[in-house]
């Protein structure tokens, strides 16, 4: 049994998706977290075997996590402790300026790097010492793998790695959940039966650009009062954009229903009409596959990694980043022609049955681990 360990600073419902897929493929999976505080219980993958960097360095991992020399070393020490113990096969690290930059200094091989794509697609400019971090995991990376043409792309162009050793490796979601249809309503949703709505599935973070939607809102209810809007998920910035609508005297178009077991997401899919995605920065999105996947049209940020899983007026509508009317004329085109919603919606399954099934994907990776060892 080949024996992983796995390094990360989020083990949220991404990394949670990806190690149940590595138990139920027999990997024997060691899970380090660099979190600021504990995994949620309901991220935890039965069978692994977690260490969380937070319980053991309290000090760093509170004040300082990510922020200066004393972190980095003391996460060092803490991950080669573990290596020493369990001997791994593969060291697998996620997000490029801290897990995989931990990774890059524990000076251990096979190390295989796996950027999450806003750690190398950005726009705005990062201190200088975080691109240092970056070019130095990248530089000690055995092989990269990476979710979309676009992180290949910078990993080659501006890091200057071998393109031999990427291998795209876009990740999936579980077709038999997300492309079957049931007509069952959620409660929260019985009396928009006959509104056309708007779903957003993205996380309430700075990076997805949820505020742009939020101020497209009052533009297309006064173009269109029969659209709702319903924002499925949270964050930090979920009581904000809370407040902002009721400033706006807009409770009644906008629902939040917080998170949602994944399994329970196609419900809300299914029961919708349009979905958008205001992000500033993506690799592939999985919730952009899910939407896809349920027969959505989308409206969706002009940005490279979305144009691999979407075409312009074929599957959705591209808008600017940053570009509360373009999401406003992407609506309203398609809230105002059923017959191109479902048009749409039939080539957004299409692309998701021939792209982003998981079993199929996931394999890439496994490929991926047996050359690292040959």
């Amino acid at each position: 049994m080949m024996k992983i360990c796995y390094v990360s600073n989020n083990f949220e419902i991404h990394d949670y998706r990806f190690l149940k897929k590595m138990t139920e493929n027999n990997y024997e999976v060691h899970a380090v977290s660099l979190r600021k505080d504990e995994i949620n219980d309901k991220f935890k993958v039965d069978g692994i075997k977690y260490y969380e960097y937070c319980k053991v360095r309290k000090f760093y991992q509170k004040r300082s996590h990510g922020l200066n020399l004393f972190w980095y070393i003391s996460a060092v020490r803490f991950l080669k402790t573990i290596i020493e113990e369990i001997k791994p096969d593969i060291l697998h690290g996620g997000y490029a300026s801290i897990s995989g930059f931990i990774c890059s200094l524990a000076n251990f091989h096979p190390f295989l790097l796996m950027p999450w794509g806003s750690d190398i697609l950005f726009d705005s400019p990062k201190p200088i010492f975080k691109k240092q971090l970056v070019s130095h995991s990248i530089k000690c990376a055995d092989m990269i793998t990476c979710d979309a043409e676009s992180v290949r792309s910078e990993l080659v162009k501006k890091y200057k790695y071998d393109s031999d050793k990427i291998v795209i490796f876009p990740w999936g979601i579980n077709l038999n959940i997300f492309s079957s249809y049931n007509d069952e309503i959620p409660n929260e949703l019985g009396d928009w039966h006959n509104n056309i709505i708007v779903v957003c599935t993205r996380q309430h973070t700075k990076i997805y650009g949820i505020e742009y939607l939020i101020e497209a809102v009052p533009l297309v209810v006064k173009e269109n009062n029969n659209v709702r809007f319903l924002f499925v998920g949270d964050g930090p910035l979920t009581e904000t954009y809370i407040k902002q609508l009721k400033r706006l005297k807009l409770e009644k178009y906008v629902r939040f229903v917080g998170r949602v077991k994944n399994e329970n997401l196609p419900l809300y899919l299914n029961n919708s009409d349009i979905y958008v995605s205001p992000s500033l920065s993506d690799g592939s999105s999985l919730s952009l596959m899910e939407a896809l996947a349920c027969r959505l049209p989308v409206v969706i940020t002009n940005i490279a990694a979305n144009h691999e899983w979407v075409k312009n007026n074929y599957n959705g509508i591209f808008c600017n980043k940053q570009d509360s009317r373009g999401i406003v004329q992407g609506i309203l085109k398609l809230a105002s022609d059923k017959n191109l919603r479902i048009e749409m919606g039939k080539h957004s399954l299409n692309i998701a049955k021939n792209d982003a099934d998981w079993d199929i994907n996931f394999s890439k990776l496994e490929k991926v681990y047996r050359q690292l060892l040959t």
